[in-house]
Order: C-alpha cells, then structure tokens, then sequence
C-alpha cells in the first residue's frame, strides 16, 4: 500500500535582516522539504528575483529591514511583472500593517511566532491561488472570485 505521494519542493526566497531569525526559519523550512535562498535585506531580495537567479515558489519577506524595506522590495518585484507570492513575515500584523502590506504588492501576512506547517500550508494555498488565476487569464476564461 502506497502512502500519498509527496509535494513537490518549494523554492522559496527568505528575507530576513535579523541572523538569528533568518537561521532559525531557514533550518525550519529545510526540514519541511524547501529549498531556501537567502536575502539579507530588500536590496539582496530585489536583486535576487531581477535578474533571475533561480525560479521561485514563493518569497518570505521581513518589513523592516535596512537598506530597503520589505514593503518597498514588494513594490520593486511587481513592478518588473513578477507575480510570485509574497508573504510578509512580521511581529506587527495589526489592521494597518496589514492594509500597508497588501497594498504594496504582498499576499498576505503571517505574524510571528508561527509554526512552520502553518507557514508551508499558506505558501502552497498562495501558489496554488496564482497558479490557478494565471492559468485562467492565459486561458482567456472567465475569473470567478475564489472564496
């Protein structure tokens, strides 16, 4: 008997300026079956995801950082048409911040502390979400809001 077969991998950007956070989620999502690349601010995330470096699943996206905020990293990536998820990873998810996040470009915001599970199942629902939209448009089919 046959167990259900695996999810496929995600390649997943993380951008994080705090070390210790960054080695801790990094380790997390690896022992989850990610692959992980790793951006120490919004500079290195943008540069990451402009020229190509590898194709991405998903990016994971700290707001304040220095150099360039999360948030303005956001508003570079979708500015080049790039429509990979982005998911803000933050301490601070009030009604505002959040607002702010989605206004930016990201999909959607996870508050720390979370469990990595929770972290993963968001990620693969986000992909899902966009693979399916784009799907639809490059189909020429009619959208339908998805509840």
């Amino acid at each position: 008997m046959k167990g259900a077969p695996a999810e496929p991998s995600l390649q997943v950007l993380l951008t994080e300026d705090n070390i210790i956070n960054q080695q801790l989620l990094r380790k997390q999502l690896m022992k989850a079956g990610c692959t992980v690349f790793v951006a120490n601010d919004g500079v290195e995330a943008f540069e990451f995801v402009r020229e190509g470096k590898s194709p991405l699943d998903c990016i994971l996206m700290d707001i304040e950082m220095p150099r360039m905020s999360g948030t303005e990293c956001a508003k570079e990536i979708r500015r080049l048409n790039i429509q990979t998820p982005i998911i803000a990873v933050t301490a601070n998810a009030r009604s505002e911040q959040v607002k702010e996040i989605i206004a930016c470009g990201m999909d959607d915001a996870v508050a720390k502390p979370f469990t990595t599970s929770d972290l993963v199942r968001r990620m693969r629902e986000l992909i899902a979400t966009k693979t399916a939209t784009c799907s639809m448009i490059e189909d020429n089919s009619p959208l339908t809001p998805i509840s």
